[in-house]
Protein backbone atom coordinates (compact mmCIF):
# COMPACT_ATOMS: atom_id res chain seq x y z
CA UNK A 1 0.00 0.00 0.00
CA UNK A 2 1.46 3.17 -0.74
CA UNK A 3 1.01 5.91 1.63
CA UNK A 4 -0.13 9.26 1.11
CA UNK A 5 2.91 10.94 1.17
CA UNK A 6 4.85 9.55 -1.28
CA UNK A 7 1.95 9.32 -3.98
CA UNK A 8 1.98 12.91 -3.59
CA UNK A 9 5.54 13.15 -4.39
CA UNK A 10 5.42 10.91 -7.02
CA UNK A 11 2.68 13.45 -8.65
CA UNK A 12 4.08 16.18 -7.90
CA UNK A 13 7.79 15.04 -10.03
CA UNK A 14 5.32 13.36 -12.43
CA UNK A 15 4.19 16.93 -12.54
CA UNK A 16 7.64 18.27 -12.73
CA UNK A 17 8.75 16.10 -15.52
CA UNK A 18 5.60 16.87 -17.75
CA UNK A 19 6.23 20.97 -17.32
CA UNK A 20 10.17 19.99 -18.05
CA UNK A 21 9.25 18.72 -21.38
CA UNK A 22 7.07 21.71 -22.31
CA UNK A 23 9.40 24.13 -21.63
CA UNK A 24 12.27 22.23 -23.76
CA UNK A 25 10.07 22.17 -26.03
CA UNK A 26 9.29 25.66 -26.14
CA UNK A 27 12.86 26.20 -26.05
CA UNK A 28 13.49 24.34 -28.67
CA UNK A 29 10.94 26.13 -30.94
CA UNK A 30 12.17 29.49 -30.13
CA UNK A 31 15.72 28.40 -31.43
CA UNK A 32 14.55 27.22 -34.57
CA UNK A 33 12.32 29.90 -35.51
CA UNK A 34 15.50 32.43 -34.88
CA UNK A 35 17.85 30.48 -36.54
CA UNK A 36 15.25 30.24 -39.35
CA UNK A 37 15.21 34.25 -39.00
CA UNK A 38 18.49 34.71 -39.32
CA UNK A 39 19.39 32.38 -42.08
CA UNK A 40 16.72 34.42 -43.71
CA UNK A 41 18.54 37.66 -43.08
CA UNK A 42 21.77 36.19 -43.95
CA UNK A 43 20.04 34.86 -47.68
CA UNK A 44 18.98 38.35 -47.76
CA UNK A 45 22.11 40.53 -46.91
CA UNK A 46 23.73 38.10 -49.19
CA UNK A 47 21.88 38.63 -51.76
CA UNK A 48 22.06 42.20 -51.42
CA UNK A 49 25.65 42.25 -51.40
CA UNK A 50 26.17 39.78 -54.50
CA UNK A 51 23.75 42.13 -56.09
CA UNK A 52 25.84 45.45 -56.07
CA UNK A 53 29.00 43.27 -56.60
CA UNK A 54 27.51 42.54 -59.80
CA UNK A 55 26.76 45.79 -60.71
CA UNK A 56 30.48 47.17 -58.96
CA UNK A 57 31.48 44.72 -61.81
CA UNK A 58 29.79 46.10 -64.60
CA UNK A 59 30.54 49.12 -63.76
CA UNK A 60 34.28 49.08 -63.29
CA UNK A 61 33.89 47.14 -66.94
CA UNK A 62 32.78 50.25 -68.24
CA UNK A 63 35.69 52.45 -66.73
CA UNK A 64 33.84 53.71 -64.42
CA UNK A 65 35.18 53.51 -61.60
CA UNK A 66 33.97 56.75 -59.26
CA UNK A 67 30.30 54.89 -59.16
CA UNK A 68 31.87 51.39 -59.28
CA UNK A 69 34.13 51.66 -55.80
CA UNK A 70 31.26 52.92 -53.66
CA UNK A 71 29.32 49.74 -55.02
CA UNK A 72 32.34 47.16 -53.27
CA UNK A 73 31.94 49.42 -50.41
CA UNK A 74 28.60 48.82 -49.74
CA UNK A 75 28.23 45.14 -50.70
CA UNK A 76 31.55 44.62 -47.69
CA UNK A 77 29.67 45.98 -45.48
CA UNK A 78 26.45 43.11 -46.36
CA UNK A 79 28.96 40.20 -46.84
CA UNK A 80 32.53 40.77 -46.01
CA UNK A 81 33.67 38.46 -48.85
CA UNK A 82 37.55 38.03 -50.01
CA UNK A 83 36.33 38.42 -53.98
CA UNK A 84 35.08 41.66 -53.19
CA UNK A 85 37.45 42.77 -51.01
CA UNK A 86 39.84 42.08 -53.91
CA UNK A 87 38.14 44.20 -56.64
CA UNK A 88 37.55 47.09 -54.31
CA UNK A 89 40.92 47.54 -54.02
CA UNK A 90 41.43 47.28 -57.89
CA UNK A 91 39.00 49.84 -57.89
CA UNK A 92 41.14 52.19 -55.60
CA UNK A 93 43.69 51.96 -57.53
CA UNK A 94 42.15 52.66 -60.86
CA UNK A 95 41.83 55.67 -58.38
CA UNK A 96 44.70 56.84 -57.14
CA UNK A 97 44.13 55.83 -53.98
CA UNK A 98 47.27 53.68 -53.73
CA UNK A 99 47.85 53.53 -50.44
CA UNK A 100 44.51 52.13 -49.49
CA UNK A 101 44.33 49.93 -52.30
CA UNK A 102 48.22 48.38 -51.07
CA UNK A 103 46.89 48.10 -47.53
CA UNK A 104 43.66 46.55 -48.76
CA UNK A 105 45.85 44.01 -50.95
CA UNK A 106 47.95 43.28 -48.38
CA UNK A 107 44.40 42.21 -46.06
CA UNK A 108 43.28 40.24 -48.70
CA UNK A 109 46.37 38.19 -49.07
CA UNK A 110 46.27 37.61 -45.75
CA UNK A 111 42.59 36.45 -45.50
CA UNK A 112 43.58 34.23 -48.57
CA UNK A 113 46.57 32.72 -46.49
CA UNK A 114 44.13 31.87 -43.43
CA UNK A 115 41.72 30.14 -46.05
CA UNK A 116 43.94 28.20 -47.60
CA UNK A 117 43.79 30.18 -50.99
CA UNK A 118 47.08 30.10 -52.36
CA UNK A 119 46.34 31.43 -56.01
CA UNK A 120 44.66 34.19 -54.17
CA UNK A 121 46.97 35.49 -51.94
CA UNK A 122 49.97 35.45 -54.24
CA UNK A 123 47.81 37.70 -56.69
CA UNK A 124 47.31 39.77 -53.56
CA UNK A 125 50.94 40.06 -52.68
CA UNK A 126 52.10 40.51 -56.30
CA UNK A 127 49.79 43.54 -56.74
CA UNK A 128 50.60 45.16 -53.19
CA UNK A 129 54.27 44.75 -54.28
CA UNK A 130 53.97 46.59 -57.72
CA UNK A 131 52.20 49.34 -55.54
CA UNK A 132 54.93 50.04 -53.46
CA UNK A 133 57.34 51.67 -55.37
CA UNK A 134 54.33 53.82 -56.31
CA UNK A 135 53.44 55.05 -52.72
CA UNK A 136 53.36 58.62 -51.06
CA UNK A 137 54.52 58.66 -48.20
CA UNK A 138 53.77 61.54 -45.10
CA UNK A 139 55.55 61.85 -41.94
CA UNK A 140 54.67 64.25 -38.86
CA UNK A 141 56.93 65.64 -36.50
CA UNK A 142 56.33 66.61 -33.40
CA UNK A 143 58.85 69.90 -32.15
CA UNK A 144 57.67 69.65 -28.92
CA UNK A 145 55.21 67.02 -27.49
CA UNK A 146 52.57 67.50 -24.13
CA UNK A 147 51.10 65.37 -22.26
CA UNK A 148 47.77 64.75 -23.33
CA UNK A 149 48.67 65.72 -27.12
CA UNK A 150 45.93 64.32 -30.08
CA UNK A 151 47.42 64.21 -33.55
CA UNK A 152 44.35 63.64 -36.28
CA UNK A 153 44.86 63.23 -39.88
CA UNK A 154 41.49 63.86 -41.95
CA UNK A 155 39.66 63.09 -38.63
CA UNK A 156 41.98 59.77 -37.82
CA UNK A 157 43.72 59.79 -34.59
CA UNK A 158 47.81 59.06 -35.31
CA UNK A 159 48.66 57.16 -32.23
CA UNK A 160 52.21 58.67 -30.63
CA UNK A 161 54.34 55.35 -32.42
CA UNK A 162 53.45 56.79 -35.29
CA UNK A 163 55.03 60.30 -35.29
CA UNK A 164 57.68 60.88 -37.37
CA UNK A 165 57.50 57.59 -39.39
CA UNK A 166 56.73 57.62 -42.54
CA UNK A 167 53.34 56.73 -43.51
CA UNK A 168 51.71 55.44 -46.72
CA UNK A 169 49.09 57.88 -47.79
CA UNK A 170 46.60 58.52 -50.84
CA UNK A 171 47.60 61.31 -52.91
CA UNK A 172 45.00 64.58 -52.60
CA UNK A 173 44.18 66.86 -49.66
CA UNK A 174 45.00 65.82 -46.44
CA UNK A 175 44.28 68.01 -42.94
CA UNK A 176 46.36 67.92 -39.73
CA UNK A 177 44.98 68.90 -36.78
CA UNK A 178 46.62 69.12 -33.17
CA UNK A 179 45.35 69.65 -29.72
CA UNK A 180 46.31 69.31 -26.09
CA UNK A 181 45.15 70.55 -22.38
CA UNK A 182 46.09 73.98 -22.05
CA UNK A 183 47.32 74.71 -25.49
CA UNK A 184 45.89 76.41 -28.52
CA UNK A 185 44.84 74.31 -31.29
CA UNK A 186 46.94 74.06 -34.56
CA UNK A 187 46.29 72.93 -38.20
CA UNK A 188 47.54 72.28 -41.31
CA UNK A 189 46.60 71.57 -45.17
CA UNK A 190 48.69 69.53 -47.58
CA UNK A 191 48.14 68.68 -50.56
CA UNK A 192 50.32 65.49 -51.99
CA UNK A 193 50.70 64.63 -55.45
CA UNK A 194 50.57 61.75 -56.64
CA UNK A 195 54.48 60.68 -56.92
CA UNK A 196 56.81 58.78 -55.54
CA UNK A 197 57.88 60.83 -51.89
CA UNK A 198 57.90 61.54 -48.51
CA UNK A 199 56.24 65.06 -47.26
CA UNK A 200 57.25 66.43 -43.68
CA UNK A 201 54.36 67.96 -41.79
CA UNK A 202 55.87 69.71 -38.44
CA UNK A 203 54.15 70.82 -36.15
CA UNK A 204 55.73 73.10 -34.04
CA UNK A 205 55.12 74.31 -30.10
CA UNK A 206 51.89 74.46 -29.29
CA UNK A 207 50.86 77.91 -27.60
CA UNK A 208 49.42 78.37 -24.17
CA UNK A 209 45.40 79.50 -24.26
CA UNK A 210 44.53 82.09 -22.87
CA UNK A 211 43.05 81.70 -19.11
CA UNK A 212 39.21 82.73 -18.69
CA UNK A 213 39.34 85.05 -15.74
CA UNK A 214 36.18 83.97 -13.92
CA UNK A 215 33.84 87.37 -13.49
CA UNK A 216 32.70 88.43 -10.54
CA UNK A 217 29.11 87.05 -8.84
CA UNK A 218 26.58 89.44 -8.08
CA UNK A 219 24.21 88.26 -6.22
CA UNK A 220 20.72 89.34 -6.11
CA UNK A 221 18.79 90.58 -3.47
CA UNK A 222 15.57 88.19 -2.70
CA UNK A 223 12.58 89.91 -2.38
CA UNK A 224 12.91 89.79 1.49
CA UNK A 225 15.96 91.19 1.94
CA UNK A 226 17.44 94.62 2.65
CA UNK A 227 19.60 96.42 0.31
CA UNK A 228 23.40 95.26 0.69
CA UNK A 229 25.90 98.86 0.23
CA UNK A 230 29.32 98.19 -0.73
CA UNK A 231 31.39 101.05 -0.59
CA UNK A 232 34.64 100.67 -3.52
CA UNK A 233 37.94 101.97 -1.89
CA UNK A 234 39.42 104.36 -5.05
CA UNK A 235 42.51 104.70 -3.28
CA UNK A 236 44.18 108.09 -2.58
CA UNK A 237 43.66 110.74 -4.39
CA UNK A 238 46.47 112.83 -3.67
CA UNK A 239 50.12 111.17 -3.28
CA UNK A 240 49.37 107.47 -4.20
CA UNK A 241 50.90 107.91 -7.98
CA UNK A 242 50.85 110.13 -10.74
CA UNK A 243 47.68 111.78 -12.05
CA UNK A 244 46.84 111.38 -15.56
CA UNK A 245 47.75 114.73 -15.80
CA UNK A 246 50.64 115.07 -14.54
CA UNK A 247 51.78 112.01 -17.13
CA UNK A 248 50.27 114.32 -19.95
CA UNK A 249 52.87 116.95 -18.79
CA UNK A 250 56.14 115.40 -18.70
CA UNK A 251 54.68 113.65 -22.36
CA UNK A 252 54.28 117.25 -23.37
CA UNK A 253 57.79 118.54 -21.67
CA UNK A 254 59.46 115.64 -23.91
CA UNK A 255 58.08 116.71 -26.77
CA UNK A 256 59.30 120.26 -26.05
CA UNK A 257 62.29 119.26 -25.76
CA UNK A 258 62.82 117.34 -28.80
CA UNK A 259 60.98 119.71 -30.67
CA UNK A 260 63.53 122.60 -29.39
CA UNK A 261 66.58 120.12 -30.38
CA UNK A 262 65.26 119.86 -33.50
CA UNK A 263 65.11 123.62 -34.26
CA UNK A 264 68.63 123.51 -32.90
CA UNK A 265 69.75 120.85 -35.52
CA UNK A 266 68.53 123.43 -38.31
CA UNK A 267 69.47 126.69 -37.32
CA UNK A 268 73.12 125.34 -37.19
CA UNK A 269 72.78 123.73 -40.52
CA UNK A 270 70.67 127.02 -41.80
CA UNK A 271 74.29 128.83 -40.80
CA UNK A 272 76.55 126.27 -42.72
CA UNK A 273 74.29 126.58 -46.10
CA UNK A 274 74.46 130.31 -45.57
CA UNK A 275 78.55 130.23 -45.39
CA UNK A 276 78.59 127.71 -47.76
CA UNK A 277 77.03 130.16 -50.28
CA UNK A 278 79.33 133.25 -49.22
CA UNK A 279 82.36 130.80 -49.87
CA UNK A 280 81.27 130.75 -53.55
CA UNK A 281 79.98 134.22 -54.36
CA UNK A 282 81.44 136.90 -51.36
CA UNK A 283 82.40 139.88 -53.38
CA UNK A 284 79.39 141.67 -55.28
CA UNK A 285 79.18 142.17 -59.05
CA UNK A 286 77.34 144.97 -60.78
CA UNK A 287 77.12 143.33 -63.77
CA UNK A 288 76.10 140.10 -62.40
CA UNK A 289 72.19 139.29 -62.88
CA UNK A 290 72.48 138.61 -58.85
CA UNK A 291 74.51 141.11 -58.09
CA UNK A 292 77.45 138.32 -56.87
CA UNK A 293 80.43 137.79 -58.15
CA UNK A 294 80.29 134.56 -58.48
CA UNK A 295 82.93 133.10 -61.10
CA UNK A 296 80.96 130.78 -63.29
CA UNK A 297 77.67 129.86 -63.93
CA UNK A 298 77.74 126.46 -61.97
CA UNK A 299 78.83 127.98 -59.26
CA UNK A 300 76.04 131.02 -59.50
CA UNK A 301 73.79 127.94 -59.19
CA UNK A 302 75.29 126.69 -56.00
CA UNK A 303 75.22 129.95 -54.42
CA UNK A 304 71.71 130.04 -54.84
CA UNK A 305 70.64 126.52 -54.07
CA UNK A 306 72.57 127.00 -51.12
CA UNK A 307 70.43 130.22 -50.09
CA UNK A 308 67.54 128.77 -50.39
CA UNK A 309 68.30 125.71 -48.63
CA UNK A 310 69.49 128.00 -45.37
CA UNK A 311 66.03 129.95 -45.89
CA UNK A 312 64.35 126.59 -45.30
CA UNK A 313 66.20 125.72 -42.55
CA UNK A 314 66.10 128.77 -40.84
CA UNK A 315 62.41 128.32 -41.31
CA UNK A 316 62.12 125.01 -39.71
CA UNK A 317 64.50 126.12 -37.26
CA UNK A 318 62.12 128.88 -36.42
CA UNK A 319 59.62 126.59 -36.02
CA UNK A 320 61.10 123.94 -33.47
CA UNK A 321 62.03 126.66 -31.25
CA UNK A 322 58.32 127.75 -31.32
CA UNK A 323 56.61 124.34 -30.71
CA UNK A 324 59.42 123.23 -28.48
CA UNK A 325 58.98 126.28 -26.47
CA UNK A 326 55.04 126.48 -26.22
CA UNK A 327 54.99 122.69 -25.26
CA UNK A 328 57.36 123.50 -22.53
CA UNK A 329 55.20 126.31 -21.07
CA UNK A 330 52.70 123.88 -21.43
CA UNK A 331 54.02 121.39 -19.70
CA UNK A 332 54.79 123.96 -16.75
CA UNK A 333 51.44 124.72 -16.55
CA UNK A 334 49.95 121.00 -16.56
CA UNK A 335 52.67 120.41 -13.77
CA UNK A 336 51.44 123.93 -11.46
CA UNK A 337 47.61 122.94 -11.62
CA UNK A 338 47.89 119.09 -10.82
CA UNK A 339 45.86 118.63 -8.02
CA UNK A 340 45.74 115.08 -8.18
CA UNK A 341 42.34 114.95 -9.05
CA UNK A 342 40.92 112.35 -11.55
CA UNK A 343 37.34 113.99 -11.93
CA UNK A 344 38.12 115.96 -14.78
CA UNK A 345 40.82 115.19 -18.26
CA UNK A 346 43.15 117.50 -19.21
CA UNK A 347 43.89 117.66 -23.43
CA UNK A 348 46.10 120.12 -25.46
CA UNK A 349 46.71 120.33 -28.93
CA UNK A 350 49.97 121.94 -30.38
CA UNK A 351 49.76 123.03 -34.24
CA UNK A 352 52.29 124.88 -36.45
CA UNK A 353 51.75 128.66 -37.94
CA UNK A 354 52.86 129.13 -41.13
CA UNK A 355 52.05 131.67 -42.97
CA UNK A 356 53.67 135.10 -44.50
CA UNK A 357 55.87 136.69 -41.90
CA UNK A 358 54.61 134.35 -39.46
CA UNK A 359 56.73 131.37 -38.06
CA UNK A 360 55.49 129.38 -34.39
CA UNK A 361 53.16 127.05 -33.11
CA UNK A 362 49.45 127.67 -31.50
CA UNK A 363 48.51 125.66 -28.17
CA UNK A 364 44.89 124.72 -27.12
CA UNK A 365 43.25 122.95 -24.52
CA UNK A 366 41.20 122.54 -21.17
CA UNK A 367 42.69 121.84 -17.94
Amino acid sequence: MTSPMLGARERSSSTGRKGMGRFASIGLITSLVCSAAGTASAQTDSAGARALFQEGRSLMEAERYEEACPKFEESLKLDNGIGTQFNLAHCWEKLGRTASAWALFLDVAAAAKADNQEKREAAARERAKALEPRLTRMRIDVSEGVPGMKIERDQTVVGKAAWGSAVPVDPGRHVIEVTAPGKKPWSDEVETPATARTFTVKVPALEDAPVDTPQPQVASAGAGDAPVEATLDQGPRGGGGMSGQAVTALVVGGVGLAAIATGTFFAIQSRSSNDSALALCHSPDPTSPTGEGCGSDEERDDHAQYQEDAKNERLYGFIGFGIGGAALVTSVILFVTDSGSSGSASSFEVAPLLGSGIQGASISGHF
